[in-house]
């Protein structure tokens, strides 16, 4: 597991962040700090070779909002909430 090149966000007491792994590539994860604790949120395009590479996170009432490409419609903004 990597974090790639999106800045990462302390949100309700975790670390979200793009991440990859053997397996997936660019993609929302978060943690806790521990192994357990860290799991990808969101795959945007199952089985894409880029995943949907998200970034520009911020939070506004409570709310984590991110940019993140579809593979179909390009960046446009997402939502999170835990």
């Amino acid at each position: 597991m990597s974090a790639g090149g999106a800045f990462p966000l302390a949100y309700d007491n975790r670390l979200i962040f793009m991440g990859t792994d053997v397996s997936n590539n660019a993609e929302l994860w978060s943690s806790d700090g521990t192994s357990f604790g860290t799991y990808m949120l969101r795959e945007f395009v199952p089985g894409n070779t880029t995943g949907g590479s998200p970034k520009d996170f911020t939070i506004m009432n409570g709310v984590l909002y991110f940019l993140a490409d579809d593979g179909s419609n390009g960046y446009e903004i997402w939502s999170y909430t835990p």
